[in-house]
């Protein structure tokens, strides 16, 4: 313990140990769990999306392939335009309405810029 707190590691496997995935979620944050003062389920969250967002780039830019982000960034949106639609048949509002309406845009963005990467 470190002023009454778990050491990074050990708070990253206690938060992760309730994911669906805590070998991979252990596996991805415990090296960048020592960069922070405090280790709890929000910092574990933050860690979380920032190797998502870092994956996900990685993954779509080594494709260099535009018909392949292209066809990425299509699925995406439509995984939240399929979301936001099972709440409108459940007369209700998504919580992250607002926020799939965002990603939503940005995922045409990427569509557009992906269609003028070169073909190899």
């Amino acid at each position: 313990m470190h002023r009454g707190r778990c050491l990074p590691v050990a708070a990253v496997a206690s938060v992760c140990k309730n994911t669906e995935f805590p070998d991979l979620c252990r596996g991805s944050l415990q090296k960048h769990a020592g960069k922070y003062d405090t280790v709890d389920s929000l910092t574990v969250l933050e860690m979380q999306v920032d190797a998502f967002k870092k994956q996900v780039r990685a993954h779509a830019i080594s494709f260099r392939d535009g018909i392949t982000i292209y066809a990425a960034m299509t699925m995406a949106a439509q995984d939240m335009q399929n979301c936001d639609e099972e709440f409108r048949k459940a007369a209700a509002k998504s919580p992250v309405c607002d926020l799939n309406r965002s990603l939503i845009e940005m995922s045409e963005n990427c569509r557009a810029v992906s269609n003028m990467i070169p073909t190899r």
